[in-house]
């Protein structure tokens, strides 16, 4: 079940980010373009901590401020997903990106100029000239997610349940002058916790 969402949110995304990409010119495209790809190049165990720390910190502000229980922020399933399609939506979007690309948009044209919408024309023209990229890019999308989803899941469960660390207060005990009431700041924080994650990984 869960790896068939991120299949479909991979697609739909990845479909409107390949339209985005090769149908318009707006301000920031180039870099745009190249933040898409980022997931590619970062790690996955970077990708994940990262996604973890941002949704942990936003639920913990939802709670602080508004007495808001944002469950889903926290680590399990919901942010499994995420982590999955942070990076099949960017394969998602170059795959039909490279079909898009070779589409001879007069097609459409005549289309229009026939008095069809263009509703009709992107269900009658386009969309079934995408149909082979859209198929691949769902048999593969599903396949990535499937393969390691179990994996991902379990790590997730059994990491929250045994080896949740404090890594603001780990960061403190190592920093000089933290008894002294100085901040820590926060670049060492997320090597904090991966070196604590290792340490206690270590010693099992």
């Amino acid at each position: 079940m869960w790896p068939a969402g991120v299949t479909a949110l991979s697609v739909i995304v990845g479909t409107a980010n390949a339209f985005l990409m090769e149908r318009y010119r707006f301000p920031g495209k180039q870099l745009l373009s190249v933040l898409m790809l980022v997931p590619l190049v970062i790690p996955g165990v970077i990708l994940g901590i990262s996604i973890l720390a941002f949704c942990s910190r936003l639920a913990e502000l939802a709670d602080s401020l508004w007495g808001l229980e944002l469950d889903f922020l926290r680590p399990g399933l919901v942010l499994v997903v995420l982590g999955q399609f942070s990076f099949v939506a960017t394969i998602a979007t170059l795959m039909v990106s490279a079909r898009l690309k070779r589409f001879d948009r007069t097609l459409e044209e005549a289309g229009l100029n026939l008095g069809a919408s263009h509703a009709a024309v992107l269900r009658t023209i386009t969309f079934p000239y995408l149909r082979p990229a859209l198929i691949g890019t769902a048999a593969i999308s599903f396949l990535m997610s499937f393969e390691k989803f179990q994996h991902h899941a379990d790590a997730s469960r059994s990491r929250c349940a045994a080896h949740r660390v404090d890594v603001r207060a780990h960061a403190r005990r190592r920093q000089p002058g933290a008894e002294r009431g100085q901040p820590v700041p926060d670049a060492g924080l997320g090597a904090a916790g991966i070196f604590a994650n290792a340490r206690r990984t270590a010693r099992r």
